[in-house]
């Protein structure tokens, strides 16, 4: 069963190199909408902080898969699906919705591996009460 989102209101940003044009929750790229992350709203931080939280709500493989191949074709990705990563625009650690479309993308591997460096410790500062949980979730949509 799929969680209902919250989406999330994202500033003027880059991806991969492109400027967005905004309109309302998502960013216009290319002619074609992308979302810019959606929050669980089930989610809390006591949740989050908790270890092995992110693996009762990861989606299933075959869930990502079908949903990258498709979000690849609309748009217009180059490459084989097996080049890309389908990640969390919020993090699951930082209450991102585990299934809805609107906060999974496809990302080259590189760019997914350096992602998580910045969500590992934003996670950790979140828990640590150096930073509030709506913070970090602003700083990640900010870097998508």
């Amino acid at each position: 069963m799929a969680v209902q989102s919250t989406l999330v209101p994202c500033l003027p940003c880059k991806v991969h190199g492109i400027t967005c044009a905004m309109t309302g929750l998502h960013a216009l790229i290319a002619g074609v909408t992308v979302a810019v992350g959606a929050i669980d709203p089930t989610c809390t931080l006591q949740k989050v902080c908790v270890p092995g939280y992110t693996q009762t709500v990861r989606p299933s493989a075959s869930y990502t898969n079908a949903l990258k191949r498709r979000q690849m074709k609309v748009r217009g990705l180059p490459g084989n699906p097996g080049e890309y990563e389908e990640d969390h625009i919020i993090p699951l650690e930082l209450c991102g919705n585990p299934t809805d479309p609107n906060n999974l993308t496809p990302e080259k591997w590189d760019r997914a591996r350096a992602k998580d460096q910045m969500e590992n410790l934003l996670h950790k500062r979140v828990c640590a009460g150096a930073m509030t949980l709506q913070a970090a979730q602003a700083q990640v949509v900010t870097y998508e």
